[in-house]
């Protein structure tokens, strides 16, 4: 994609639920082929990346964080929460029926860091 002069490259990984962009990190989450869904940040500030194609096809760039085994869930108030758990980290991405999507980060059931999502895409389930 192309901004004034500038030309970006985007992120694409096959079966995306979602794209997530905050202040600190992009993630995207993607679903498995056992219905599992999988938690990748790419954390900011690193420099320019290599840019990775698994497949030929598919384009993005190594994860600072990578979570395997998450679930959706319905949060109870018709929005919806996707949920992982790795070594006593929890990371929750909240999106609200309306208003203000985040993601969350807990750790011994403290949260550690909250983030606003600048911008998201999500394909339910």
């Amino acid at each position: 994609m192309r901004l004034d002069t500038i030309d970006y490259r985007c992120r694409w990984l096959a079966h995306t639920r979602l794209i997530g962009i905050g202040m600190k990190r992009s993630f995207a989450i993607v679903q498995q082929a056992d219905g599992s869904l999988r938690y990748e940040s790419f954390d900011y500030g690193g420099g320019r990346a290599t840019i990775l194609q698994p497949d030929g096809v598919q384009q993005t760039t190594k994860p600072s964080q990578r979570v395997d085994g998450g679930r959706e869930s319905n949060d109870g108030k018709g929005g919806t929460l996707l949920s992982f758990a790795n070594r006593g980290y929890a990371y929750v991405v909240h999106l609200p029926a309306q208003g203000q999507a985040s993601v969350e980060i807990a750790h011994g059931g403290r949260v550690v860091q909250r983030e606003p999502l600048l911008a998201w895409t999500f394909g339910p389930g």
